[in-house]
């Protein structure tokens, strides 16, 4: 089997395997506080699961999605264990703006 890596094996070595993940938190903004920061891979993958949390009935953001904005603190290197924050932190949007309407679109 030439050209083809068994199952398992991979030609990466730990020094290779290093992984930079970004780093996110929403802001809520009646506690005039940062919630615990989170890790995603991709700032579509933060947004995904703020907007599932603000549209989950079961989720504390649902009954008040204005008051939590959500964002883009930096990255971290678990390599180096070092953060490379931001200089300024990003918002990638409030709640209201991840809000799903359940009501139907009018008819044209």
């Amino acid at each position: 089997m030439r050209g083809k890596m068994p199952i398992g094996k991979s030609k990466k070595t730990h020094k290779e395997s290093r992984m930079k993940v970004k780093v996110f938190a929403i802001y809520d903004d009646k506690a005039e506080a940062y919630l615990p920061p989170f890790y995603m891979h991709q700032e579509g993958q933060a947004s995904r699961s703020f907007q599932d949390a603000i549209n989950s009935p079961d989720h504390t953001f649902y009954l008040h999605p204005a008051d939590y904005t959500l964002f883009h603190l930096g990255e971290f290197d678990d390599k180096t264990a070092q953060f490379d924050l931001n200089s300024s932190f990003p918002s990638l949007g409030n709640g209201i703006e991840f809000k799903i309407s359940n009501e139907p679109e009018e008819q044209k």
